[in-house]
């Protein structure tokens, strides 16, 4: 009968211990946390989503926000906002990727191919983006978090 409780008692034990595993990969699987977002500019609406890193969590907190988005070599849009600059930069960007670029302190969403360093990547563009692109020189834009019904 011990041999038995014992028995249940280990595969219980490690039951819990499986859950509670997976649960902290389903946590931190590399992404973190994401977050959808919606840029809205008179007629355009473009979708992102945001990552968990630093600068990002920071713009969150501020959401909804508009901001003044600028035309740059025309491969990106940026708007000056100071964000936490905690995190591992990096050099380089793929379209579509948002990030802070750290020594402007700008909020950065690149649509066309280019270079850059001292970025932190915040996440990406989920929209076509076409739309990003025909917007000419500078706008205004509201961004605030995706409801469901976008």
């Amino acid at each position: 009968m011990k041999t038995v409780s014992l028995f249940i008692a280990a595969f219980l034990i490690g039951a819990l211990f499986l859950f509670l595993r997976g649960t902290a990969v389903q946590e931190t699987d590399g992404k973190g946390k994401q977050v959808n977002i919606k840029i809205t500019s008179d007629d355009m609406v473009i979708m992102a989503t945001l990552n968990d890193s630093a600068p990002s969590r920071d713009l969150i907190k501020r959401l909804p926000i508009t901001l003044n988005l600028h035309s740059h070599q025309n491969r990106e849009y940026y708007a000056d906002i100071g964000l936490a600059k905690d995190g591992n930069t990096q050099s380089g960007y793929e379209i579509g990727d948002i990030a802070y670029w750290t020594p402007g302190d700008s909020l950065v969403f690149f649509h066309r191919e280019g270079y850059t360093g001292n970025l932190i990547k915040m996440g990406y563009i989920t929209s076509e983006l076409d739309t990003l692109r025909s917007m000419g020189g500078s706008f205004q834009a509201k961004i605030e978090i995706a409801s469901d019904g976008r």
